[in-house]
């Protein structure tokens, strides 16, 4: 899909062969099993983070991706520690407060 500002809103996979200069992948999966189901495919992983010619953002849960049994993941999240560049967020802390939030309301 393509906004009126020239923005695409995409899967993974339609992507493939596509260069935008930012990309802003967001993984959805956050679980206390740290399970990831289709976010452990190496291929779509690939495409996910090598697609940006410029910047690449990806939102996601840091200690599921990290602890999940996906070694490119775990090597992901150590390469952007390592080079200081994880900001947790303040707002979000987790499932468990995503869930406070709903109850609340």
């Amino acid at each position: 899909m393509k906004t009126n500002d020239g923005i695409s809103v995409c899967s993974t996979d339609s992507y493939q062969g596509k260069e935008p200069d930012v990309v802003i992948f967001a993984c959805t999966r956050s679980n206390p099993r740290n399970e990831l189901r289709i976010l452990s495919e190496p291929r779509r992983m690939n495409v996910a983070l090598t697609r940006a010619r410029r910047s690449l953002i990806v939102l996601g849960d840091r200690i599921c991706l990290g602890k999940s049994k996906s070694p490119s993941w775990k090597g992901f999240v150590e390469f952007a520690e390592a080079k200081d560049a994880v900001n947790p967020s303040k707002f979000f802390n987790g499932v468990s407060r995503l869930q406070k939030l709903q109850r609340s309301q």
